[in-house]
């Protein structure tokens, strides 16, 4: 029994409605994976480097103490290294949830094509958390860096005294 077009584009419509649903489900999974896993690394590292620092705080506790304007800029440096993950993973989590919100955000027919997506406001706020939480995993390699620097610059000053 042939079908008719019409039941053809019906069982299409059904179809691409249930992928959608498929679709938006995988998405909120991404989301959270995004947020456990892809943004821990920067967290270990600067824990990493403020455990490295204590280690030598508690071995040379005399001959820092001449030295604690530096000490504290390196402080400074590897915690807001450790702090900045934490908020971009914050900013990833929403902004793929606000990206997931948009997708789900659809308009389903049975015509050709039959789910349409409408981008509104939310995607325009999911893009700036994407790029705010971009930004904030940049800074947190930065001020590794700038904290090593100056970790560096304290050793050297140690070994010359």
């Amino acid at each position: 029994m042939a079908l008719t077009t019409q039941q053809q584009d019906f069982e299409l419509a059904k179809a691409a409605h249930e992928r959608h649903g498929n679709t938006v489900i995988s998405l909120l999974q991404h989301t959270i994976s995004l947020g456990l896993v892809a943004l821990s690394a920067p967290l270990v590292i600067n824990g990493g480097a403020l455990a490295a620092l204590l280690h030598v705080l508690t071995e040379a506790p005399n001959a820092l103490q001449y030295h604690q304007g530096r000490l504290s800029l390196v402080f400074g440096y590897l915690l807001s290294g450790l702090i900045a993950p934490g908020l971009a993973a914050g900013a990833a989590y929403f902004s793929q949830a606000l990206f997931t919100e948009d997708w789900g955000c659809a308009e389903f027919c049975f015509e050709r094509p039959f789910v349409r997506h409408r981008r509104g406001r939310k995607y325009f706020c999911a893009c700036v958390l994407k790029w705010v939480s971009v930004a904030l995993v940049a800074s947190s390699y930065i001020s590794l860096a700038l904290g090593c620097n100056q970790f560096w610059r304290l050793l050297l000053k140690l070994a010359a005294s």
